[in-house]
């Protein structure tokens, strides 16, 4: 081998050592910030679970009264409707899907607040990006406004559109997200959670969006021994209901800190899969411990006022034996 021809190798391979030590470092300063974001986040969660923890218990916390709304009589009702046939199509399909799921209470409040609401569509190129999150879909409660930057089957306009469904203006909630004065955003990763989980079960949604926050959204649904009551609480913005439904399960200490770690789920580079599990398990181990309870006081009960146990009171008995 030519000398000439040794010089240009040891030139490519320095260049390729040098280009590779370059892509190592860019790798290594990404994940550096990546963690140092997480690491805050998590810091974030935490302050914030001691803020609330120390509101709720000393009710400091006001309650916002629910928004009454006139009933409309069955005549009303379908002026409405027509009227929405007539000048938005979008909103008029939405309202019909609900119907027949929510109840008539509700479905007048939701018409109120989206009555009233604009949807602009706009090219997948204009999507704004957060945190290396594309948001194709957004929902502006100051302008009652719903921008879609790509909706090939409505799924991202449903979401929005519940978004819109779920709002209480005066006091700046959305479904079971709030804003706090100490604690900031609380709620908003449940929100997100069980506004795709209602999106797929009313229309059938196909997306794949906060896949971890729907699942984990079903779990805290199961806690609701009427999960209409839940749809209900959703509807009127009323986070406050859920979390005494809740407390019927579990400390409010536990009920605060399963929803601040449900809103790490909003950005999935803040968490893993195994993040993901070790949440899911806690929440079916307290509703697990809430129904061992009482079986437990099914138990007691039944042997300090019937000598003869049933079956199932001896099955019980024995297990715990």
């Amino acid at each position: 081998m030519s000398l000439s021809a040794q010089i240009i190798i040891t030139i490519c391979v320095c260049l390729n050592s040098f280009i590779l030590y370059k892509d190592v470092k860019k790798l290594f300063k990404f994940y550096k910030v990546r963690f140092q974001r997480k690491k805050e986040k998590k810091e974030e969660i935490e302050k914030q679970k001691q803020s609330l923890t120390t509101s709720l218990s000393k009710m400091n916390i006001v309650k916002p009264k629910k928004i009454k709304t006139a009933i409309f009589s069955k005549e009303e009702f379908d002026n409405i409707l027509s009227e929405m046939k007539s000048e938005n199509a979008d909103i008029y399909i939405f309202i019909q899907s609900l119907v027949d799921i929510v109840p008539k209470e509700n479905l007048q409040n939701i018409i109120n607040k989206i009555k009233d609401t604009t949807i602009e569509y706009h090219s997948y190129k204009e999507a704004t990006i957060n945190d290396g999150i594309i948001s194709i879909g957004t929902y502006n409660p100051k302008r009652k406004l719903i921008k879609i930057y790509y909706d090939k089957g409505k799924d991202v306009l449903n979401h929005e559109l519940l978004h819109a469904a779920s709002r209480n203006d005066k006091y700046a909630m959305n479904g079971f997200s709030a804003i706090f004065k100490q604690a900031g955003m609380f709620g908003e990763g449940l929100t997100e959670g069980y506004t795709e989980l209602l999106n797929q079960r009313i229309f059938q949604s196909k997306g794949s969006a906060y896949l971890y926050l729907t699942l984990l959204a079903e779990e805290i649904e199961n806690f609701y021994e009427n999960k209409e009551d839940m749809l209900k609480h959703y509807f009127q913005a009323d986070i406050f209901s859920l979390i005494n439904e809740l407390e019927k399960s579990m400390t409010t200490e536990e009920a605060i800190e399963i929803i601040a770690d449900m809103d790490l789920f909003l950005n999935q580079a803040n968490v893993s899969f195994l993040d993901f599990l070790k949440l899911r398990q806690k929440i079916i181990s307290i509703y697990e411990r809430r129904y061992t309870q009482s079986e437990k006081t099914l138990v007691k009960k039944n042997e300090g006022t019937n000598p003869k146990l049933t079956q199932f009171d001896k099955t019980v008995k024995k297990r715990y034996n």
